[in-house]
């Protein structure tokens, strides 16, 4: 299945001079009225002979919704009747043609989520200099095909992971808005780092049973040496947080990796949970407002892979 992105404009002209490539479906997206300029509307793409699925959403991204995780934030509404479509044109052996405004973002999120889904090939829309793939639409894509996937092996159950903040998941609980059926991994600094003698790890007593608390400093390879640590000694508790995930994965969990920013610690446990069980820890690094640390990433994924190789 060859997967394509096209404009606006480029989508236009080829309907207008007869060569729209054939054999192929076509996802569209389109702005919704509020964010549409006067005179607006989608492409008509009823001159052609293709089965068409437009995607009404914008063009915007996770760090437009202040103090809320990715998790819970959603552009596609339809997204599992998109997943269905993009498994029948797969099926019919049928390529893909992917179009937004400008060729762009949304349309390139989707044909990246697509690829990586199908051949393990999104990196390469990433690596394109003439892309700026919406990170929402191509997580949102990316895991709505997996879970297809799943639903099609006979298996509908797939554990979520979340990643938060220190302050999103304090003002998670406050509210009482708190995922339920979760386990947590929380991830907090070193109390030498701290002038404030009574800082102190999240507690989530209240809100959660099942807790593995990680006192962890965020460090990269290059400097564990000038801080007193070797590669083994770092993140020590690796197996021991693999054993945690395995337990909670056995249990019918969800789980919640924090650390202070939401960015780094946490961002690399969520992207070694997601590859070993899913293989799609690539959406976690593919986040530019995320920065996992590496080797966090590592050591936990070696660590799961030791306990249950897949």
């Amino acid at each position: 299945m060859n997967v394509t992105i096209l404009s606006c404009k480029q989508a236009e002209e080829l309907i207008a001079e007869s060569r729209f490539p054939e054999n192929c479906d076509v996802i569209s997206f389109y702005d919704p009225t509020e964010y549409a300029p006067d005179g607006y509307s989608r492409v008509d793409f009823s001159r052609i002979n293709a089965e068409v699925f437009y995607v009404e959403a914008p063009d915007i991204d996770w760090d437009s919704f202040e103090n809320m995780s990715p998790a819970e934030v959603r552009l596609v509404e339809d997204i599992s009747e998109l997943a269905d479509f993009i498994y029948a044109a797969f099926d019919q052996n049928k390529n893909i043609i992917c179009q937004c405004d400008f060729g762009q973002s949304r349309s390139a999120g989707c044909a990246a989520a697509i690829l990586e889904h199908f051949y393990s090939s999104g990196k390469t829309i990433f690596e394109d200099s003439k892309y700026f793939p919406n990170q929402m639409i191509f997580a949102e894509v990316l895991q709505a095909l997996i879970q297809k996937k799943r639903e099609l092996k006979g298996n509908k159950a797939q554990m979520k992971v979340y990643i938060y903040s220190r302050e999103q998941a304090e003002k998670m609980i406050a509210e009482k808005r708190f995922p339920t059926n979760t386990a947590v991994i929380s991830f907090y600094d070193p109390a030498i780092k701290h002038i404030n003698k009574n800082y102190s790890h999240l507690d989530y007593n209240v809100v959660c049973d099942m807790v593995f608390y990680s006192e962890l400093d965020d460090l990269d390879l290059d400097v564990l040496g000038d801080k007193g640590y070797t590669f083994d000694t770092y993140f020590s508790e690796a197996d021991d947080m693999a054993k945690f995930i395995r337990n909670a994965y056995n249990s019918g969990k969800d789980i919640i990796c924090q650390c202070e920013y939401g960015q780094s610690r946490s961002a690399g446990c969520a992207a070694a949970i997601m590859e070993h069980f899913y293989h799609n820890g690539i959406k976690v690094f593919a986040d530019y407002a995320r920065f996992p640390n590496q080797l966090v990433f590592n050591k936990l994924f070696d660590a799961l892979e030791k306990i249950d190789p897949r």
